[in-house]
């Protein structure tokens, strides 16, 4: 499996649990804090989604240019997070921790999807 389809993946798992995540506390809570956790839900997605453009657009290049994507990506993902993290708290200014929620999912599905995709070993078909 190649950088880009696992990257789809776990955007696609990232957007399924703030989905769900948002459907449970619509049910539980009410809207605004659906709302606030499926903002918190889309910071996880659009900032990985900034890594894994700025990390997988190269195509193959010598170490030291992956090197400096990576870091690119990493430093854009921050800025981004923070950015969307400012903008959320200015909106919710009490809903902190459905938003932390939200964005914790998306975290736990970054972290256990790529332990959930099998490993193909080298030439097999």
């Amino acid at each position: 499996m190649n950088g880009k389809s696992t990257a789809y993946r776990i955007l696609l798992s990232q957007l399924t649990v703030t989905l769900v995540l948002a459907a449970l506390l619509l049910g539980i809570q009410g809207g605004r804090f659906a709302l606030a956790a499926l903002t918190g839900g889309f910071i996880g997605i659009i900032s990985n989604a900034v890594f894994a453009w700025f990390a997988l657009s190269g195509g193959v290049l010598p170490a030291r240019q992956v090197m400096r994507q990576f870091y690119l990506a990493e430093v854009s993902k921050f800025a981004v997070t923070v950015a969307l993290f400012l903008v959320a708290l200015n909106l919710f200014k009490t809903l902190f921790l459905p938003i932390l929620l939200g964005y914790g999912l998306t975290l736990v599905a970054y972290w256990t999807v790529p332990l959930l995709i099998p490993v193909r070993k080298a030439g097999a078909a």
